[in-house]
């Protein structure tokens, strides 16, 4: 009996593995993207874009001061990853996004549907509190494997414990 509760042990372990590696794969599929220019405050700060529901990427940047900014959308916080502004593909050197804002205390909404950028300003008397972003909808597959791999560790924890108690 003892080989089989060991042979069980060792499957069900190595399922959480596999299990693990699916997640962590899952979880690390998607690319990054970020905003980077003076819109942020400098060139060397990254705002990173929050995907949505719909597959696009979006970000509210607040309490922004009047003035004239530029920007683009990077992958994976790299420059050679991909580069994007209003136009599309801009890696070749293309030109920077613009964006105007009229008021202090603005925000400045980024978006990015994986092809090129859209930017739209909330100036300050008009601006309302954003909405949390909506996770994408293969974003739980993530969770799907976690609470399968909990699942399986509790039944090898039920099975040991029932074994050591018909032992006793």
């Amino acid at each position: 009996m003892k080989k089989i509760a060991k042979r069980v042990i060792t499957a069900v372990l190595a399922m959480a593995m596999v299990i693990g590696m699916m997640a962590m794969t899952a979880f690390a599929a998607d690319d990054t993207y970020s905003v980077i220019g003076s819109i942020n405050g400098n060139w060397d700060k990254d705002t990173d874009l929050v995907k949505q529901a719909d597959g696009t990427y979006s970000v509210d940047i607040t309490d922004v001061k009047a003035g004239s900014y530029e920007f683009k959308i990077r992958t994976n916080h790299a420059w050679d990853n991909g580069e994007y502004n209003l136009e599309g593909d801009a890696s070749s050197g293309g030109a920077n996004a613009k964006v105007d804002v009229a008021k202090d205390g603005s925000t400045v909404t980024v978006t990015f549907d994986g092809t090129k950028a859209a930017v739209t300003v909330k100036e300050a008397s008009a601006a309302t509190p954003a909405a949390p972003a909506t996770p994408a909808a293969g974003d739980s597959s993530v969770m799907v494997y976690i609470v399968a791999a909990v699942a399986a560790l509790s039944a090898v924890v039920a099975v040991v414990a029932k074994r050591r108690s018909v032992e006793a």
